[in-house]
């Protein structure tokens, strides 16, 4: 089962008609396939799962699900 995180873009290039990002997880930086989110930005949150953004979020929804994540961290 994966599971999908919050991440904010920081960089995006364009590679024979892909757009790949870098998205930061705090410390953690990744490479990140956008194909499914064509009109992200840098500076946008998006939901990433196995290296796919998914789809776009507000920062405020980034943020709380995040808290969420470490509070289910926290119980095990």
């Amino acid at each position: 089962m994966c599971v999908a995180v919050p991440g904010q873009v920081v960089q995006i290039e364009e590679n024979a008609g892909v757009r790949i990002g870098r998205v930061s997880f705090g410390d953690t930086t990744k490479q990140v396939m956008l194909a499914l989110v064509p009109d992200v930005r840098v500076g946008d949150f998006v939901m990433v799962e196995a290296g796919l953004a998914t789809v776009k979020v507000e920062k405020e929804q980034a943020d709380e699900i995040l808290k969420f994540i470490k509070e289910l961290d926290e119980l095990t």
